[in-house]
């Protein structure tokens, strides 16, 4: 975490889980100026770094204190995120498939499909056969990370 804010500065805004209520479960963002009394980024293990048509997700697990997942979400599809293998937000799923290949898995929600590529730790998010977000995470924790990293999930 301390790398992160040396080299990023402080993030825009953190993630929090819902604990009661309609919402129970989901996450919500709260911007990092407006946490509770007592409460610093640190204490959440998940920060984000917003721009008005993009943002970086990243999730840490503090019990090891290393950064697990990287995400790049963009609002637009306009190629805002930075590439990876050669695959950008706004390429279609053929162009992932033909530079990431066929051992992949993947499901649909709704109107998002997800696709995983667990032996690298590379997940893209598809809507209307275009990427908007992708990213990569530690395989060790696979995608999304397992409970244990930082216990808030």
């Amino acid at each position: 975490m301390a790398d992160i804010k040396y080299v990023e500065g402080f993030p825009t805004h953190v993630y929090e889980i819902e604990r009661e209520g309609e919402w129970q479960g989901l996450k919500k963002a709260i911007a990092a100026d407006k946490l509770e009394k007592g409460k610093k980024i640190e204490d959440y293990n998940e920060w984000s770094y917003q721009g008005s048509d993009d943002r970086i997700d990243l999730v840490f697990d503090r019990n090891k204190d290393r950064l697990i997942a990287i995400n790049c979400y963009s609002a637009d599809k306009l190629y805002r995120c930075p590439t990876l293998g050669g695959i950008q937000d706004g390429d279609s799923g053929r162009e992932l498939f033909r530079k990431f290949g066929q051992r992949y898995t993947s499901s649909i929600d709704g109107v998002t499909k997800v696709v995983t590529y667990p032996s690298v730790g590379a997940h893209f998010y598809l809507t209307q056969e275009t990427i908007y977000m992708l990213g990569i995470n530690d395989t060790e924790y696979g995608w999304p990370p397992r409970t244990n990293a930082g216990g808030k999930r």
